[in-house]
């Protein structure tokens, strides 16, 4: 089995890149800059800890859907399908959702 190791937000790195203007070629802000801004905004709302724990380290952002793309495209991280977690609580709520899926294809029903 493949396991995806959670990339942590960097929140220094992220506010500071959101407080720079780097532009494109095209005179355009680049869009790692809007990435930040939007990912900083969700941070604030959240007040920068785990909406599960209330763990302020090792933060994510998790789409509560799950993305259905694998661009990494800031528009996709629409703030009210988003929730921040820390490391520790994505883990499980992946490994529950995992299990549904699993548990469904088998046709296992769960109470």
């Amino acid at each position: 089995m493949n396991t995806k190791k959670l990339c942590c937000l960097n929140i220094q790195r992220i506010i500071e890149k959101a407080n720079s203007l780097e532009y494109s070629k095209s005179g355009r802000i680049k869009s790692t800059i809007l990435r930040a801004r939007h990912q900083l905004k969700i941070l604030r709302d959240n007040n920068f800890q785990c909406s599960k724990c209330g763990n302020k380290e090792n933060l994510t952002i998790d789409h509560i859907d799950g993305l259905k793309t694998k661009r990494s495209d800031y528009r996709l991280y629409n703030k009210a399908k988003c929730i921040i977690l820390c490391e520790e609580c994505h883990l499980k709520k992946n490994k529950k959702e995992v299990f549904k899926k699993v548990s469904k294809l088998l046709n296992i029903h769960l109470t």
